[in-house]
């Protein structure tokens, strides 16, 4: 699953209009608006009975409008849970799956696959990061496809499976040159020396100012994360690291591409590139723009630490905002998913989850401080970024 920050805010998914439900027949049923409007009752989803940690499910997506919705239980962490959603005997479902958390935020995320005898299956699970009094199933179709039918859902549940391991990761900007250059299967070639003049003539001899603001923006994303940010006028890193390239190609149909969505960053060593040529077309003064490079470079390694798109201008992760948006300086935060009719995407908590902390948050009677990215608003969570704020 490539990932761009695309030019214009196009994206590939298709956003439905009107009222969503959950289904009635397979799952429980609430109203959502075409707006994604929180919180989302998912109290009428249906529970599942577990018979020793296993349990099958089949179900009928019939609609657009469709998502079936199980209460699979109370999970802690360490715990395992999986699942296989495969295509029924009738119909042509390429199953999209996700598992939320009580809150409504996504936990994992998968698509459909050819598996075995070419059966479309989607594999969904993993370790559980931290303790819910409920976990959600979501099955729908594929956005890309458009395709419904049954599914047959194979669900296992194993408590104290493992240790959930988070573990820091390095960034390196590479304004240096670089020889054939692959990202998400696509290849650039030789890249040249990152020069602001590539961008805009005139700001030839202004390079180092453009590089400056971009790390400083970086830095200051990733900040509260264990994230170290470096570039090729540093020493090289001793471990493993992410390479963040920058190429020139002025007309791309994209700001940036990641290698993948890098579910809890378990490759620490993907990679992404900026097509720095591109971002001309924002016709702004040099500081902005660097301000707009260091955004989709905080975005594109945002896939590669496992973040998804969401729709909210001010949060680094969206896809739907206009490229003006891209001159502000935006923030990890709480958005609506894109791609999927339910749900949210809680950025710091995944981060955090992910990676650690940069210093360390969950004690007794701590409190971290987080800037909502819709509206703005500084909230306090007790329990390092677990709040429980809603649009």
């Amino acid at each position: 699953m490539n990932q761009v920050r695309r030019r214009g805010g196009v994206l590939s998914f298709l956003i439905l209009v009107g009222a969503w439900s959950c289904a009635g027949e397979n799952g429980g049923s609430s109203n959502l608006n075409s707006n994604l409007t929180l919180p989302v009752d998912f109290s009428k989803s249906t529970p599942v009975q577990w018979d020793n940690g296993a349990l099958t499910l089949s179900g009928t997506i019939r609609g657009h409008r469709q998502v079936d919705l199980y209460d699979v239980g109370k999970m802690s962490k360490g715990d395992r849970f999986d699942a296989v959603i495969t295509r029924g005997a009738s119909g042509n479902l390429d199953p999209l799956a996700v598992l939320f958390d009580a809150d409504g935020y996504r936990v994992f995320w998968a698509e459909s696959d050819y598996g075995v005898d070419d059966v479309v299956e989607t594999l969904l699970g993993g370790l559980i990061r931290y303790d819910s009094p409920h976990f959600y199933l979501a099955i729908t179709y594929s956005m890309d496809w458009l395709g419904y039918g049954d599914y047959v859902a194979s669900l296992q549940y194993l408590p104290g499976a493992g240790q959930v391991q988070v573990r820091g990761q390095t960034i390196v900007l590479r304004w240096s040159a670089a020889k054939d250059v692959i990202v998400a299967d696509n290849h650039y070639g030789d890249l040249p020396l990152f020069d602001a003049a590539s961008i805009v003539s005139s700001w030839a001899g202004q390079t180092d100012d453009l590089k400056q603001v971009i790390l400083e923006t970086v830095r200051q994303d990733y900040a509260d994360f264990d994230v170290t940010v470096l570039t090729t006028d540093d020493p090289p890193p001793s471990g493993d690291y992410t390479t963040v390239y920058f190429g020139v190609e002025p007309d791309s149909p994209v700001f940036g591409i990641a290698d993948d969505i890098d579910f809890y960053n378990e490759n620490q060593t993907d990679n992404c590139i900026i097509l720095a040529g591109v971002f001309e077309i924002l016709d702004a003064d040099l500081q902005p723009t660097a301000q707009a490079i260091g955004n989709v470079v905080s975005h594109e390694v945002g896939h590669l630490l496992g973040l998804m798109h969401v729709d909210d201008p001010h949060l680094l992760m969206d896809s739907e905002g206009e490229n003006v948006v891209l001159l502000e300086d935006q923030s990890f935060g709480i958005g609506p998913l894109v791609g999927f009719p339910i749900g949210l995407q809680n950025d710091p908590l995944l981060l955090d989850d992910t990676l650690g902390p940069r210093t360390p948050v969950r004690h007794q009677g701590s409190g971290v401080v987080l800037r909502c990215g819709t509206c703005g608003a500084v909230l306090v969570a007790p329990d390092a970024l677990r709040c429980s704020f809603r649009r």
